[in-house]
């Protein structure tokens, strides 16, 4: 590898479930940063062949790799870190819903030196526009969007936990990073978007506003592995906030009328039972989300 502080070797890291024209908009924009990455690496998760398909079809070089069945986002973060941070400096980790400016990496990239002087940085994150931040932020934690991680701090802790299958991870990964003793930063002149819809249903009770994912499958997912996650570092003030927060989206639900309540009431039960009984990995109820994004003609 090349020398991190003037010219680090970056691969990106990507996890691919069921949306091809938004993974293949995502591979454009990164072969366009005007700082060259060196590799491209797809994990798919995906039901199907679409994303497969599409990656045939583009003339745009990825390292490829399908997973024998959906691992969720954890297991396939924890394998497309490992396939790309042996051979980097550093790795810049995305989901496939993701777009970014053609300078991003090169943002992130010309910060390194000031903020790596004591050797003891962990991690960059690419930002949303419009931060009222005009210089690099430490923050106390990441999601997997756009985070720049240091491969040998990646060497150092390990990879993602894959028992958590899907949610809670990334919280996971950063915290065991700074626990480490490295700090992370946002950079808001690395510019990045989300081109997904969003994922939640929104519903009123006494006045405020419940939010909770509109897929049961995914509900289920969050309410165990925030649970689980601070089992894990020994929150307890975390814990009993997820639990009243489960509570009261629960109360929510019973209070609608126009919705199938029973899906969700019972995957918020599942999860709240399995997340303080510890049980992780994939569960057997809640395998897939959905159908596979149709392919354009």
């Amino acid at each position: 590898m090349k020398n991190e502080q003037a010219t680090p070797v970056v691969n990106a890291a990507i996890v691919a479930y069921n949306r091809p024209q938004s993974l293949i908009r995502l591979i454009e924009s990164l072969r366009r940063q005007s700082y060259a990455l060196s590799r491209i690496v797809v994990v798919d998760n995906s039901t199907g062949t679409a994303v497969r398909d599409a990656i045939a079809q583009t003339p745009l070089a990825v390292d490829y790799h399908k997973m024998e069945r959906n691992v969720g986002s954890a297991g396939g973060f924890h394998h497309a870190i490992k396939l790309a941070h042996a051979d980097a400096d550093y790795v810049w980790v995305f989901d496939d819903d993701m777009n970014i400016r053609d300078n991003a990496v090169e943002e992130l990239v010309r910060r390194i030196p000031q903020l790596n002087e004591d050797s003891r940085l962990g991690a960059l994150r690419s930002w949303f526009a419009g931060a009222q931040e005009t210089e690099p932020t430490e923050v106390d934690g990441f999601a997997w969007r756009g985070t720049l991680i240091k491969s040998s701090v990646i060497a150092e802790v390990g990879f993602p936990d894959a028992d958590f299958f899907l949610y809670a991870e990334d919280v996971d990964y950063s915290l065991r990073i700074l626990n480490a003793g490295y700090r992370v930063y946002f950079v808001p002149s690395s510019i990045m978007w989300i081109n997904s819809a969003p994922t939640k249903h929104t519903i009123r009770l006494l006045g405020r506003d419940v939010e909770f994912h509109h897929s049961p499958f995914r509900l289920y997912y969050s309410v165990r592995s925030e649970l689980l996650l601070h089992v894990k570092h020994r929150n307890l003030g975390g814990l009993a906030k997820a639990i009243a927060y489960d509570a009261k989206i629960t109360l929510a639900l019973l209070t609608q009328s126009g919705l199938e309540r029973t899906p969700y009431v019972k995957a918020i039960t599942l999860g709240l039972l399995h997340g303080l009984l510890g049980i992780k990995g994939r569960c057997a109820r809640y395998t897939d989300e959905r159908k596979p994004e149709a392919r354009p003609a």
